[in-house]
Formats: structure tokens, sequence, C-alpha cells
């Protein structure tokens, strides 16, 4: 499965926890219909700060966006 993203949201992706949780976040949304909006338990199962985990959801909502035209 192809995903397009931004330079901006590729940008975010050099902290690799990010990186992870994003992946995680869109290969759950896409690949088994699941959605995890909760940014406690995004904090407690990938070890982000309050601010990452916006961050993180965030970059999914804008990557969704992104590929609902493909």
């Amino acid at each position: 499965m192809q995903i397009q993203i931004t330079d901006e949201i590729e940008n975010h992706f050099k902290d690799k926890n990010i990186e992870f949780a994003v992946g995680s976040l869109v290969r759950g949304f896409y690949e088994k219909k699941v959605t995890m909006t909760n940014k406690d338990a995004l904090m407690s199962v990938f070890a982000l700060t309050s601010k990452q985990a916006n961050l993180c959801l965030n970059i999914v909502e804008e990557i969704k966006t992104l590929n609902k035209a493909n």
C-alpha cells in the first residue's frame, strides 16, 4: 500500500518514536480499520509526551486527509 506524505510530515519522522507511533496508527487505520484517538493511551503505549502524542494524532489525521483522494 502506498501512502502519500508531505515533506513536513517526513521531517517529524526524524524522531523515531513519532515515526513508529504514526506508522502503527496508520497501519491500524488502513489495514485493521481501528482508530486510536486517546492521547493518554498513545502516551502509555508508545512512551510519548503529551505534546508528541498530540503531534502524532495530528499527523495521522493529515495523512488520512491527504490520502482520501486516492
